[in-house]
């Protein structure tokens, strides 16, 4: 029983073990870069990577004002340097507005067949960012438990399908989740061993990591409940007395408000120091946590208000850039706002408490999801495996705490990726359970294994999908779509995949295309389209031959699986412009038809004879379609005039 683990003894003699963690960094990469090529830009980043542009060329950062500036002006730094002139100066990006993606288009179309490639240009930021974060996870947690469990946490991120998903595109949540979890190893380093030093450097970590993404602004309250359990379990010394612990207290403190300064004073370097310290009566604020607007009425767009006039705080000027503070009201008003939310089949105006708990359960691998439990519950009944309680206190704090407090933003519910900080966390104290692969427990140690490379090969799997990631007991990717939509499965990274199937299927045509997307998809397909009928509104009245125009229609159809779920949104009408689906009934009766084939996992694409659509539309009341009013109904979508009346 004891071979295999003496086989491994001596391959680790022959590859030590950063050997192995190059080798799985290197993998690492070039899984991303072939993703990087192969996926279509997502929504988010249409207007990321032209808001980075625009901070560094103009100082202004009101584009994209509802997350921090740094990971898309670190992924637009290789476009600096090329050639080509889009204005921003004319960008007007005031309180209460959002250009963002109006301002994405116009840079799509101004940069023409060169687009996708300065896009890719600025996704390779956030391959260095994947990778750092498993260094420093490796680093953590072999400083705990050993480098075999470095090991094992690494795999864990390198080979987890949400980090591999977002570190291909602009987008600031793996960026979040390694500055979050860098800005803690270093707060962690200063508690072990309070020096000054090692408090400028925690100053500085907290810094950059509030200038990734508002959500860290938790880390205030992470901080000082990591701090206050390592204070609960100090031991002291026998020289202690009043004086040298008065002393060591007041050291504390005046360490305490050095990194407060150093945090503040890297996010007002990240905004170039623009407009900081206004004073808060200044403000023109949007959202009802800092306008102090009653509940229950929309404010967006109207004048700004400001809780503070008035009152003692009036004149109190606000340490940091006033961007930063109108980008946090700002994401406020999105969340007290609200929109429609979807979670196992069903749509609701507001989101669910377990969203997020339900998200894990499905989108992450069952080998990892088991790992992890098995870690928190050895940690929590003191496992001989464990490190120091105030040290696996320190892991467990944020992500328990980032978890609640994401969960507790209930105005709506779209992005598992909002939880991404607590991942590098989970993977840290998941390494552990690497104690358990020795000779000794060769048991519990091939179990650990095994579900290690069963997440590993179910990752891999699905490769370079991994944005529609779903484990084996949610159905995989295919059935995806029962629980969760959005980024969780759709975000628009198939586009490309679906071009591939057109060129091979030159008979698909007229097409019929529901994209879920803000950029026009003609100029990437290069295919005449059109958005398909759309159902019947029960709540409104029809003529016949404005009934013959909508519902099941003959042809060759490409869903959005968001749509095809009952998604509400904006989408290109194949004319250059955009149409509001305003129903979450509008596509779903696709649903009654088996796709032909799927482009990804989030577009499916369909072929229906006139047979096919004549049956549908009797079972929902519509009135038959001949192979005459077929064809002029098939050229009038074609030509774009089968609208919804």
């Amino acid at each position: 029983m004891r071979k295999p683990f003496a086989k491994i003894a001596i391959a680790t003699r022959i590859f030590d073990r950063r050997t192995i963690l190059a080798i799985i960094s290197i993998f690492h990469v070039f899984l991303l870069i072939h993703g990087v090529g192969r996926q279509f830009l997502v929504v988010d980043e249409t207007a990321h990577v032209p808001a980075g542009l625009s901070h560094w060329k103009t100082g202004e950062f009101g584009l994209y004002r509802v997350n921090p500036p740094l990971p898309r002006m670190i992924a637009v730094v290789p476009l600096l340097f090329d050639r080509s002139r889009f204005d921003f100066d004319r960008v007007q990006a005031s309180p209460g507005t959002r250009v963002d993606f109006e301002v994405g288009r116009d840079f799509a179309k101004f940069h023409g067949d060169r687009y996708l490639s300065l896009v890719r240009k600025a996704r390779y930021a956030g391959i260095g960012w994947s990778v750092l974060g498993g260094l420093l996870i490796f680093r953590w947690s072999k400083e705990l438990y050993g480098a075999a469990a470095g090991l094992v946490s690494s795999a864990l991120w390198f080979f987890d399908p949400t980090v591999l998903a977002f570190s291909q595109h602009v987008v600031p949540d793996v960026p979040a989740a390694v500055a979050g979890l860098g800005a803690t190893y270093l707060f962690w380093k200063y508690l072990l061993n309070p020096r000054l030093d090692k408090a400028i450097f925690a100053g500085l970590g907290l810094g950059i990591a509030l200038l990734t993404k508002f959500t860290l602004v938790v880390l205030f309250l992470i901080w000082p409940m990591i701090a206050i359990v390592h204070l609960a379990g100090y031991q002291p010394k026998a020289d202690d007395n009043l004086h040298i612990l008065t002393k060591r207290a007041l050291t504390r403190i005046a360490q305490t408000v050095l990194i407060v300064i150093m945090s503040l004073y890297l996010i007002n370097l990240g905004y170039f120091f623009a407009d900081a310290f206004r004073p808060l009566g200044k403000f023109s604020f949007q959202s009802r946590l800092l306008s102090g607007r009653p509940a229950g009425i929309s404010f967006r767009h109207s004048p700004g208000e400001n809780r503070f006039r008035g009152t003692r705080l009036e004149n109190v000027p606000f340490p940091l850039p006033a961007e930063f503070l109108q980008g946090i009201d700002a994401q406020r008003v999105d969340f007290e706002n609200g929109f429609p939310s979807y979670l196992d089949g069903q749509w609701r105006n507001r989101g669910w408490y377990r969203y997020y708990v339900h998200a894990l359960l499905v989108k992450e691998p069952i080998g990892t999801i088991a790992l992890v439990v098995a870690s928190v519950f050895l940690a929590l009944i003191r496992d001989r495996s464990s490190a120091r309680a105030v040290d696996e206190a320190t892991l467990l704090i944020p992500a328990i705490v980032i978890l609640a407090f994401v969960s507790s933003q209930i105005g709506f519910n779209h992005h598992m990726r909002y939880i991404l900080p607590m991942f590098p966390f989970l993977a840290i104290s998941a390494g552990k359970l690497a104690r358990y692969c020795n000779a000794s427990t060769w048991a519990i140690g091939a179990v650990v294994s095994g579900l290690l490379a069963w997440s590993i090969g179910s990752t891999l799997a699905i490769a370079p999908h991994w944005m529609s990631y779903f484990n084996e007991a949610a159905g995989g990717p295919e059935r995806g779509h029962d629980h969760l939509v959005d980024s969780n499965i759709d975000w628009g990274q198939d586009l490309l995949y679906l071009k591939e199937w057109l060129i091979k299927h030159p008979e698909a045509r007229p097409l019929g295309l529901a994209f879920f997307h803000m950029l026009d998809p003609k100029p990437y397909l290069n295919v005449d389209f059109t958005i398909p009928p759309l159902a019947p509104d029960p709540a409104q009245s029809y003529t016949q031959e404005q009934l013959e125009k909508l519902g099941h229609h003959p042809g060759y159809f490409a869903i959005s699986v968001g749509y095809l779920r009952g998604i509400t949104f904006s989408a290109p009408d194949g004319e250059g412009g955009f149409r509001w689906i305003p129903r979450h009934d509008s596509f779903t009766y696709f649903q009654s038809f088996t796709p032909i084939a799927r482009a990804g996992y989030s577009i499916y694409i369909y072929h229906i004879t006139l047979d096919e659509a004549n049956a549908a539309r009797r079972k929902m009341g519509l009135p038959h379609l001949s192979q005459e009013n077929s064809r002029e109904s098939d050229e009038a979508v074609h030509n774009g005039s089968a609208r919804d009346p």
